[in-house]
């Protein structure tokens, strides 16, 4: 992939991995209920650290910053966790699927493949506080 090519699709998923981040905050604020409140945490600082390392690895192929300016969150909106960890699940395979051919992209490629495991994780923990009553009762975002 040239590395203009790189630039727009990698500005682009870290945008909306923005987004994520706001709409993952707001649930975390909230929350009404500890475990939410520190599943959400969990997912949050994750989703934080994944930002940055995949923002820091493309500049350094690209060779290249980003400009000031450049990030624009896009916005995510989803009424409860499991939808937008779903949604997040998706654009994050989306992305690893444009970029795993290429062989100078294989250090970014599992950096996305461990995060994907880390989501892994995060889906059977939702999963398990669903069956509590805790995410369906308690982490609905209020429209």
């Amino acid at each position: 992939m040239k590395t203009s090519d790189y630039n727009k699709v990698a500005l682009t998923f870290i945008n909306k991995l923005e987004g994520y981040k706001t709409f993952f905050k707001n649930l975390h604020w909230s929350a009404n209920h500890l475990t939410a409140h520190r599943l959400i945490d969990d997912i949050l600082s994750d989703l934080i650290e994944f930002q940055d390392t995949i923002a820091e690895c493309s500049q350094g192929y690209m060779g290249v910053q980003f400009s000031l300016g450049d990030i624009k969150p896009k916005y995510i909106n989803f009424s409860n966790t499991n939808d937008g960890l779903v949604a997040l699940m998706k654009d994050v395979d989306d992305f690893c699927d444009t970029i795993e051919s290429d062989k100078e992209l294989r250090g970014i490629t599992n950096a996305v493949n461990d995060y994907q495991q880390e989501l892994l994780k995060y889906k059977y923990l939702v999963m398990l506080s669903r069956k509590d009553g805790v995410v369906n009762s308690v982490i609905n975002l209020k429209q």
